[in-house]
């Protein structure tokens, strides 16, 4: 009998694993769009800060000791990855789509092998949960973070999956790829084999346990090295003041935003939850919500970035919303009755639509014209950018801003100083060369910036004084002109001077004698 040809093998290989393709593919192809849309401009407000690491190779002056007591996983790829094609920004460009569909298809893989899911249902859970736009936001520029879960997904898979002791091994070198990665992503996966290991001993499986214990030690001590200060000699857990007390207010931002963030799915989920029992899904919900919870009982000294751990959620609560929407979509064959029967079809498809119809607006309308939803004027745009076209400004003023960077690298100075805006801080460090950058950064908590954001004119105004006053003839800075600004600025007081606009944005000297 003639064997097959390449090309047909080919063919078997890829029907047989169509389901597969199909998770990487749509979620890569869907993040995609903002990045072609954007081109050749990165999105992002993280990704502006990875580029100085991936132009300069920092990671490579890292030594042994130093690489493993942070978590610089993400460094090497990308730098690697710069390396090869010499564009930052590229890099920047292709990894937060390849990340994005790395995790979905860890999604599916987890859904599939794990949760013993059909093809069809775990190719639902990995698409529902890696378009819904609060996982686009954390795609948008948390890259060491999903390169964190996406390890963290397959050592979960291996465990549930692979042989009794070769899983152990597995799971060992890829939790502590997710160590290496980011903290998040290692707190969580510490927390759920904390309770699957209970788990274990609870049903009298020492074996497994004593397994488990074994596989997870390596990890565990890899980030006890991280947390360990020499300084005090001590471990030390970080926390994060977020408010002196705590407060109504506050109570209401975190609730909102996390009712803000789920609410198009969290009837579909609660469903989910009633049939779906996975303690790697539970654990992640309880976390998710158990630490902003904490943030609001102890606002003085509470874990760092509980509004990540809002985003976090969406992972756990799109597998439970998958089960939701089957179980709808299952009641359509149980009920008899034309109303009976289409009502759970319906609901199943409308649900559906909605999330794609909302994940649609996110990728590819422009911040100035945002979904009402994402607009300008929802209280939590702080955490949720109003669309995935942006960095710090609009795909719009980009070019503008460059310009405006380029033509003060070109011609501030050697007596000159630029003070920049946060925003602008990230931009300025990219575009501006062997000149000094001052930045000008909200003082206290992420919680106090967000009630008072025009406050930082004044710190402006301080830090050019404070210029001046050091011997800088000339000091600088970049906003938006017209009215047209963004961060509670809409426009730079009269002591800033325009010398040169581009576009809606423009170069601003500061002339103390104009002060008013």
């Amino acid at each position: 009998m003639k064997s097959p040809s390449l090309f047909h093998r080919l063919w078997f290989t890829l029907e047989k694993r169509k389901y597969a393709l199909a998770a990487i593919c749509i979620s890569l192809a869907a993040r995609s769009v903002p990045e072609i849309l954007s081109w050749p401009y990165p999105l992002g407000l993280d990704t502006l800060r990875y580029i100085p690491f991936i132009r300069e190779g920092r990671v490579f002056s890292l030594g042994f000791h130093d690489f493993l007591s942070r978590t610089s996983l993400f460094y090497l790829t990308a730098t690697l990855l710069y390396v090869l094609i010499r564009d930052e920004f590229m890099v920047i460009k292709v990894l937060g789509p390849v990340l994005h569909g790395a995790l979905s298809l860890m999604l599916y893989l987890y859904a599939k092998r794990a949760l013993g899911w059909s093809c069809r249902k775990s190719l639902l859970a990995s698409i529902l949960t890696s378009i819904y736009f609060v996982s686009l936001r954390i795609s948008w520029d948390l890259y060491r973070q999903m390169l964190g879960f996406t390890f963290m997904m397959v050592a979960f898979t291996a465990l549930k999956s692979l042989g009794h002791l070769r899983k152990y091994y597995v799971a060992c070198i890829l939790m502590a790829l997710t160590v290496l990665s980011h903290e998040l992503a290692a707190v969580t996966m510490f927390f759920a084999v904390g309770f699957e290991i209970l788990n274990s001993l609870r049903k009298k499986l020492k074996k497994d346990a004593a397994y488990l214990i074994a596989s997870v030690s390596l990890s565990a001590f890899l980030f006890l090295f991280q947390r360990y200060s020499p300084k005090k000699s001590s471990i030390i857990i970080p926390t994060y003041y977020t408010a002196p007390v705590p407060s109504l207010d506050l109570a209401m931002h975190i609730v909102g935003l996390l009712i803000y963030c789920y609410v198009f799915i969290l009837p579909l989920s609660i469903l989910g939850m009633l049939s779906l029992k996975d303690l790697l899904l539970r654990c992640w919900t309880i976390l998710c919500v158990g630490i902003p919870a904490l943030t609001l009982l102890n606002p003085v000294s509470s874990l760092p970035v509980w509004n990540r751990w809002i985003y976090l959620l969406v992972y756990p609560l799109g597998f439970y919303a998958t089960e939701g929407l089957w179980r709808l979509w299952g009641l359509y064959s149980s009920f008899k009755g034309d109303f009976k029967s289409f009502a759970p079809k319906f609901v199943a498809t409308v649900c559906l639509s909605a999330i794609l119809m909302l994940s649609g607006c996110y990728l590819v309308m422009a911040p100035e014209h945002a979904f009402p939803y994402f607009s300008q004027y929802n209280p939590f745009l702080m955490h949720i950018p109003s669309s995935m076209l942006q960095s710090t400004v609009s795909i719009k003023d980009e070019p503008s801003l460059v310009k405006c960077l380029e033509w003060l690298d070109q011609n501030a100075d050697e007596s000159s100083v630029i003070v920049a805006h946060y925003a602008l801080y990230d931009w300025a460090v990219i575009k501006i060369h062997d000149k000094p950058i001052i930045p000008v950064r909200p003082e206290g908590s992420m919680w106090e910036h967000i009630q008072n954001e025009s406050s930082l004119v004044e710190k402006m105004v301080e830090s050019m004084e404070e210029a001046l006053a050091n011997g800088y003839s000339k000091v600088y800075t970049v906003w938006w002109v017209d009215e047209k600004g963004w961060y509670g600025i809409p426009e730079l007081p009269s002591q800033f001077v325009e010398v040169k606009r581009f576009g809606d944005m423009g170069v601003f000297q500061y002339e103390p004698e104009m002060r008013c």
